[in-house]
């Protein structure tokens, strides 16, 4: 009872402790337990070395009841085999860093067995790997193209049969990554007229037809551009041939001569032009009277950089061939010489040509 009124307590403990069970504990815990009996031994696994185990269970206990509930034990199995080390393979490659341009892409692979038992250890070997990717150009590729024929050239004869021609120039050069344009620069047809008889034809002068225009540049660095023409009337007779005629011409482009070069172009090796020696003269147009020939060569690498182009430099003449007069008619039928050897290539994935 709490104090009241000016009453007090006297001075007393409010706890109090006293010793129990006093008797010394035993030195066997376990005897303190009501243990069950031993499980049968598990099957050894199925790992290098095996093991297997059992366990029971503490039916009661009393104070301080200590004891095993399982075992371990090592099978008495033959001795493991040593297992090497093992890569897996590689993964797929991943993706590509950029779309175009070059990127770059990875794969890797992992350790697919560790060694076991004594095993040998993997060989030091790549974990990943990088290639390169897309490393085609940004550019949109654009191809080759023709332009279109030109028209046809008048007959070769003024009577009896004779040929025409027509032809084309590269409209569009292809750039790095596109494909060049093939095909025929020229085409010649056959041309007949009323009177057969050569004898009755008359002298006439060879004509030349106007120059084609430029093709476009090769390359938009230190490039070439040709251009062509025909022979619109071969001479006959008494007429005057074309002689060191040129009917193909190249000229350097970008820079065109007595220009500096692009800006962007940046340096290069500078490198004459070397041309080709001529082929022998071909047959002459026409088997009796006045007629032409024609040689050609080629040029065997461009210029480069600064050097000494072959602009001025002809690919393809003409000379005059006089034969036996015509005293009578006399048929020949049309032959194509052999083609000559092909040109240099005009740059990496460019054209060639051959006549």
């Amino acid at each position: 009872t709490m104090a009241g009124h000016g009453g007090r307590c006297n001075s007393s403990s409010l706890q109090e402790a006293r010793p129990c069970n006093m008797a010394a504990c035993p030195e066997d815990k376990a005897a303190n337990c009501n243990l069950g009996q031993w499980s049968d031994w598990t099957y050894c696994s199925n790992e290098c070395p095996s093991s297997h185990s059992r366990s029971r269970k503490v039916l009661a206990w009393e104070i301080s009841c200590e004891a095993p509930l399982q075992e371990v034990a090592p099978c008495k199995s033959a001795r493991c085999s040593p297992v090497d080390c093992r890569w897996a393979d590689w993964s797929s490659w991943g993706g590509c860093t950029d779309t175009c341009g070059g990127g770059s892409k990875r794969r890797s692979r992992q350790i697919a067995q560790s060694p076991q038992n004594g095993g040998r250890s993997c060989q030091p070997e790549p974990k990943s790997e990088v290639t390169a990717c897309n490393t085609q150009s940004c550019e949109v590729c654009e191809d080759g193209r023709w332009g279109p024929w030109s028209e046809w050239t008048s007959c070769s004869a003024s009577c009896g049969v004779g040929f025409r021609w027509r032809s084309r120039d590269t409209a569009q050069q292809a750039n790095a990554c596109g494909k060049p344009a093939v095909g025929d620069a020229e085409e010649a047809d056959v041309c007949q007229l009323r009177n057969l008889d050569p004898r009755l034809c008359g002298d006439r002068d060879c004509k030349l037809a106007p120059w084609n225009d430029w093709s476009a540049c090769s390359a938009s660095c230190f490039g070439i551009r040709e251009r062509t023409r025909s022979i619109s009337q071969y001479s006959a007779g008494r007429g005057a041939a074309c002689i060191d005629s040129a009917l193909k011409t190249l000229a350097p482009c970008n820079p065109a001569p007595d220009q500096h070069p692009p800006p962007d172009c940046g340096k290069t090796i500078q490198a004459e032009c070397q041309i080709g020696s001529w082929s022998d003269w071909g047959r002459c147009s026409v088997s009796c009277g006045s007629g032409n020939r024609v040689r050609s060569r080629h040029i065997l690498s461009p210029a480069a950089g600064a050097g000494r182009t072959c602009a001025r430099a002809a690919l393809e003449e003409l000379d005059a061939c006089r034969l036996t007069p015509c005293l009578q008619p006399l048929c020949v039928d049309c032959g194509w010489g052999p083609w000559s050897d092909w040109g240099s290539c005009d740059r990496c994935g460019g054209q060639r040509y051959r006549h």
